[in-house]
């Protein structure tokens, strides 16, 4: 079993899920990790660490640390806010599941479940948020290619999401949707998606307009409406 060091990279500020500019973000810092690894991974710049240091004390074992949100590379990661009741996070290539916190910064590939009456908000970038109702499981699946560029991408494996997105020119990334039947773009629209224990999906538009691509043909859905994929 892949042993974790329990080294948190904490907030002690809740993030509203308004939009305003979060205080402090989190990351778990992993067996082999060291302070030039973690600088190289997650902060802006190299003398970064030096005020990481003046948040926190030393970085040891079961240490919790804060670090200024500015500081943090936000390319290809997503962060948790507004979580409340059974969370849990599991790390990618890991077998054991964490207990999520506010802040706690998702990286590639990471899954994230919600429990019965519970639930979380899900940041990505500063354009996109998807939020996780109760019972819901999904891995965030961030990606770059040569011809479409960045992109911000939300598998759901069960359970229903609520995800919206602003509709910017000088987007840094695109948001999209993958499920087990379809995939979707999202631009400036806000959607509900559910996904069944059949692993069937359900879209809802609740604000602008959709493109649903699945086995090979798309389908343009508009505002206050719905479709069933099969």
């Amino acid at each position: 079993m892949k042993q974790i060091l329990l080294i948190i990279i904490s907030i002690i500020v809740s993030i509203p899920v308004s939009g305003q500019a979060e205080d402090e973000l989190v990351f778990i810092v992993r067996e082999g990790d060291t302070a030039r690894s973690l600088t190289g991974r997650y902060l802006v710049r190299p003398t970064a660490w030096e005020r990481v240091v003046q948040y926190n004390y030393i970085l040891k074992t079961g240490n919790l640390i804060r670090v200024p949100a500015d500081l943090i590379k936000r390319d290809g990661k997503a962060f948790l806010s507004s979580v409340f009741g059974d969370v849990k996070v599991k790390p990618a290539g890991d077998s054991e599941w964490e207990t999520a916190i506010d802040g706690l910064i998702i990286r590639k590939d990471d899954t994230i479940r919600t429990g019965l009456g519970s639930g979380v908000v899900l940041r990505m970038g500063r354009e996109d948020q998807a939020i996780l109702r109760s019972g819901t499981e999904v891995v965030f699946e961030p990606y770059e290619s040569i011809l479409s560029g960045k992109a911000n991408r939300l598998a759901i494996n069960a359970g229903t999401v609520l995800a919206s997105t602003r509709k910017l020119k000088d987007r840094e990334s695109r948001f999209e949707i993958r499920t087990p039947d379809s995939e979707l773009e999202l631009t400036g629209t806000m959607i509900r998606a559910k996904v069944n224990s059949q692993g069937q999906t359900q879209f809802e538009v609740l604000h602008g307009e959709m493109v649903i691509k699945s086995g090979g043909r798309e389908v343009l859905v508009d505002g206050e409406s719905g479709i069933r994929v099969e």
